[in-house]
């Protein structure tokens, strides 16, 4: 704000005379700021590059209680480095206090901080009263728009008036309905084709993108006969993230793989009742794991060839026994065909009971 400049306030009659007025006159060259209130328009580029290049300098004691001095302050610098991509500028949108208080009271105590905390509230609540002085020192200038605003609109009314067709508001917007009507009946053909163009490369897009899942079920026939089961299993794998899919495509592809996969449970299922060797064993139970078998396959294979054993020495004991003219020979012959039995599915069966 510069020093104001007193003058006497000159009253002219129609006459050509001068009067005599009690009042006197004051004019200031006030620096109105990005925060100020200001009833009239102001040239404000030289304030947006102000407020770049501001730094915490600028409205460095709000609180109105000691600052730190210059140089002892935190520097920016080392602020920066603390908050990224923050300012301690209030005129910044990324204005952060942390960064302001750190700078400017980096020395005050708590006591301080709080008696700056209630001055700051004091000065929020004095902004009413600011407000209508604001108001009051205004009223010419305020009085001035609303006289314009008033003229705007008797022109605006009068020209109306003079139209031949009513409201100049309604002139237009009948223009443009037609102008709308118009180019939608000209260019309807070309954007309909254009969206069934655009339709028709997005949908080829996505066969391109997934042409993998939608060949999972010929891949995954043709791995299980080649018995190709590690690769199966992969596959199997793929096809299983598409069955919370809401695209009816993929749950479609993801039911033919399980269609596949029972298929191939039940032939390794039978494989395993039938393997002798432990590791071919150990194998079959994997596959049927990893492939989702209800069940636990081990304890199944387990009952089945303890079955199988037992039901095999039952019946050659009973063979055995119905002839009831058994010679040592005979006997010797019966322990013969038991024990080949008992090498031929035992040692399996003990393995895998021991590795269950």
């Amino acid at each position: 704000r510069s020093p104001p400049i007193r003058g006497t306030i000159i009253v002219a009659t129609n006459s050509g005379g001068e009067g005599t007025c009690e009042l006197d006159f004051f004019i200031s060259d006030l620096r109105v700021d990005l925060t100020d209130a200001c009833a009239v328009w102001v040239d404000e580029s030289h304030l947006s590059d102000a407020s770049k290049r501001s730094t915490t300098s600028d409205y460095s004691n709000l609180l109105r209680i000691r600052t730190s001095p210059a140089n002892e302050r935190v520097s920016n610098d080392v602020l920066a480095e603390i908050y990224p991509d923050s300012s301690g500028s209030l005129l910044q949108t990324s204005f952060t206090p942390a960064w302001y208080l750190i700078h400017n009271y980096n020395k005050a105590s708590f006591d301080d901080l709080k008696r700056g905390l209630s001055n700051l509230r004091y000065s929020l609540s004095a902004k009413p009263d600011s407000q209508l002085m604001f108001l009051r020192n205004n009223v010419h200038t305020l009085l001035r728009c609303l006289d314009c605003l008033n003229a705007m609109n008797s022109r605006l009314l009068t020209d109306e008036a003079r139209s031949e067709g009513g409201s100049i508001t309604d002139r237009v917007e009948a223009i443009l309905q037609h102008i709308t009507k118009s180019s939608d009946s000209l260019f309807r053909g070309i954007l309909a084709r254009k969206d069934e163009a655009d339709s028709t490369s997005n949908a080829l897009k996505v066969l391109h993108g997934n042409r993998g899942i939608f060949n999972l079920p010929r891949s995954v026939a043709n791995h299980i006969a080649a018995e190709e089961y590690e690769l199966v299993i992969s596959r199997y794998e793929k096809a299983k993230l598409l069955e919370g899919s809401s695209v009816v495509a993929f749950q479609r592809v993801a039911n033919k793989v399980e269609n596949e996969v029972i298929e191939l449970r039940e032939i390794l299922e039978r494989r395993l009742m039938n393997e002798s060797d432990l590791d071919g064993l150990k194998t079959l139970i994997r596959y049927l794991i990893l492939l989702g078998y209800k069940g636990d396959p081990t304890w199944k294979c387990l009952q089945y060839k303890y079955s199988l054993i037992i039901n095999e020495l039952e019946s050659i004991s009973r063979n055995y026994v119905d002839n009831l003219s058994i010679n040592y020979r005979d006997s010797e012959s019966w322990l013969t065909d038991l024990l080949n039995v008992l090498l031929k599915d035992f040692p399996s069966f003990w393995q895998l009971g021991d590795v269950y």
